[in-house]
């Protein structure tokens, strides 16, 4: 949401990415080329390993 509450439009979500990136710190990170899909595939990823360790370990 922005400061005036609305939605924000994909480039500003874009331009706040890079600026976490920027700000993380992580010299690794700065270099690659992010975008808003690599943060979706990247999330995808997480919870996909996530579920399926919580599924391995018989609690399903």
């Amino acid at each position: 949401m922005s400061q005036h509450g609305r939605r924000l439009s994909g480039q500003m979500l874009l331009l706040r990415l890079k600026e976490l990136v920027r700000l993380s710190g992580d010299a690794e990170l700065q270099r690659k080329d992010v975008h808003l899909h690599t943060l979706r595939h990247s999330i995808a990823t997480h919870f996909y390993r996530t579920v399926w360790r919580w599924n391995a370990s018989g609690n399903f």
